[in-house]
Order: C-alpha cells, then sequence, then structure tokens
C-alpha cells in the first residue's frame, strides 16, 4: 500500500501490525517515484484515488471547506497524476479497480476515459450489479458507451454515501 500521507501510511501499518498481518509493505511515496522500482511489477491495483469528496458532505461537512478551496479540477489532475503513474506498474494483464467518493464525472468518467485514452489495451470489466447500483455516465464526459461499464452508488438509491468505481483489465 502507498499513500502520499504520511500520516496516513502511519495509521494503517499499525492497522495492520493490530490485525497481525505480516505479508504487506506500507510506503508514504510519491507514485512517480515508485514506476522506477516497480514497472509492470503488480498484478492488481486498488486506487482509492483523493478526490474533492463530494460523496461525503453529509457524513463529513468539513470536506466541503476542500471542495471550496480546490474544486474538482484540482483533485482530476491529481488522479491523472497517480493513475498514469499506476498504468505503468500494472503487469500486462493485470486489472486496476479505481474508485472515488465523489459525484463528479471529472473525476470519476473522465478519470476512467484517460486512462483508456493513454492506454488503449485497457477494457472496463463489468462489476456485478447490487440493488442501488447505477451504471456510469458516459453522456455527461462526451464519452464511449463502455463507460456505462462503471458503478456509481448514489445515497438515495442505497444506504451510505456517494461512490464511483470502474474495473479495468
Amino acid at each position: 500500500s502507498n499513500d502520499i500521507s504520511n500520516s496516513r501510511a502511519k495509521a494503517l501499518l499499525k492497522n495492520m501490525e493490530l490485525f497481525g498481518v505480516t505479508n504487506s509493505l506500507i510506503m508514504s511515496e510519491d507514485p512517480q517515484k515508485l514506476v522506477n522500482r516497480f514497472y509492470e511489477y503488480f498484478d492488481k491495483i486498488l486506487i482509492d484515488a483523493p478526490c474533492s469528496g463530494e460523496g461525503m458532505f453529509r457524513k463529513e461537512p468539513a470536506v466541503i471547506k476542500s471542495w471550496l478551496e480546490h474544486g474538482n479540477g484540482f483533485y482530476a489532475n491529481l488522479q491523472r497524476q497517480i493513475t498514469e503513474a499506476a498504468l505503468k506498474m500494472l503487469k500486462p494483464g493485470g486489472m486496476l479497480l479505481y474508485s472515488t467518493c465523489t459525484f463528479s464525472p471529472q473525476e470519476n468518467e473522465a478519470a476512467v476515459m484517460h486512462m483508456m485514452e493513454i492506454c488503449p489495451e485497457l477494457k472496463l470489466v463489468p462489476v456485478k450489479r447490487y440493488e442501488g447500483f447505477a451504471e456510469g455516465m458516459p453522456q455527461t464526459v462526451r464519452g464511449p458507451k463502455e463507460l456505462k461499464e462503471c458503478v456509481r452508488i448514489w445515497p438515495q438509491r442505497m444506504k451510505g454515501e456517494g461512490h464511483f468505481l470502474a474495473l479495468l483489465k
């Protein structure tokens, strides 16, 4: 696991130790720096992307301040940097799960579309649908219909906050 936030990485390390997990590696490093050491190394990558957090507004009103301060564009740029590095670390045939807790198409479907543009061999993998799951919205970013394979979780459709995920291979 890698988290650019040193405090979050330390908290994760502590939890892993408490649970007795011995086969883990926790880092706090810029993803671009990891590419040289881990080029085409991982079979699976999970990106819980830093985002504007629109889905968390009800749960954590303090997130609104960050959203007002930075806006979606700031996070979309950060996500592009992270995903571009992650794609270089993914083995051919590997799988990448991209997730956010925001509603923003700029940070969701557009981020997935960007990955598919820079890595044309990437394909969206259908995800099992559960009650309350909605399909991705390609029309919001003038994207290909395949973006419907993404999953949106709306708080009015199921218990919880708003989330987005896309599984790519």
